[in-house]
């Protein structure tokens, strides 16, 4: 594989691979406007169709409510060689490993501590 050339998985249609959690709160209810809301959904939306990542999952939080809570993708079976198995959807309440970029959520937290 070329440097700087990154293998990409199969992107299905969003609205096929998207699962939205019950928890979610309307928006309105926290002082937001879910324009707001599906504008950062949307851009998970637009970097999921890169085809860098098999899954993304997100949960935000305003004045300790969920406003938005939603898994793209597939946690299984979607791999650059292509299918691996059964493709098996991501939701909000799958898990994953982030390896080394935990680090990076470490550090900020530290960082706030100080």
């Amino acid at each position: 594989m070329p440097i700087g050339r990154a293998r990409r998985v199969r992107v299905f249609p969003a609205a096929d691979v998207t699962r939205r959690s019950d928890r979610e709160v309307d928006p309105r209810d926290v002082g937001l406007e879910p324009s707001a809301i599906e504008a950062i959904w949307r851009s998970v939306e637009v970097f999921y169709e890169t085809g860098l990542q098999p899954s993304m999952a997100l949960c935000v939080r305003h004045r300790g409510q969920i406003v938005l809570d939603r898994a793209i993708g597939h946690v299984r079976g979607n791999t650059p060689d292509g299918p691996e198995g059964a493709l098996e959807q991501a939701t909000p309440d799958s898990r994953y490993s982030l390896f080394s970029a935990s680090k990076v959520a470490v550090a900020m937290l530290v960082h706030l501590c100080d």
